[in-house]
């Protein structure tokens, strides 16, 4: 196509558009972050985000935390609560995990609002435990 830019009868700028690359129906990549922990949290506890892209956008978001006390944290993402992640005492040690997904199925929570490039933080009773920024795309292979 052929584009120009223009203010009256002046011509400034006049190219032709290059081809976008194609893009692949069902390509895919992930990014993942290490929440960055509160004061107050204790040391040895983490929690972890991976954030599945499609050709179209986010497709899938998991939640990972460990070594908190057992019980219910509100997910927060871009300042609004999203869902209850659950941690729970099992061979010894807590941990929990909660999944939304484009097309919801086996217990995960639609991904029905912006993901990518959010702010998402781990909250318990008013206390935030855990906070950082969601991946705006995938990483490059």
């Amino acid at each position: 196509q052929v584009i120009e830019v223009r203010q009256g009868a002046t011509v400034y700028f006049s190219g032709t558009a290059p081809e976008l690359p194609p893009v692949s129906a069902g390509e895919s990549g992930d990014d993942s972050i290490t929440l960055n922990r509160a004061p107050g949290v204790p040391g040895d506890a983490q929690a972890e985000v991976v954030l599945h892209f499609g050709a179209s956008g986010p497709t899938e978001l998991e939640i990972q935390m460990e070594k908190v006390p057992a019980g219910d944290y509100t997910v927060l993402i871009g300042e609004a609560p999203r869902g209850t992640l659950t941690v729970t005492l099992s061979s010894g040690a807590t941990a929990g995990q909660l999944a939304f997904r484009v097309e919801a199925s086996g217990g995960s929570l639609p991904l029905d609002f912006p993901a990518a490039g959010q702010s998402i933080s781990l909250a318990q009773g008013g206390s935030t435990l855990f906070f950082g920024q969601l991946p705006a795309a995938a990483l490059a292979p």
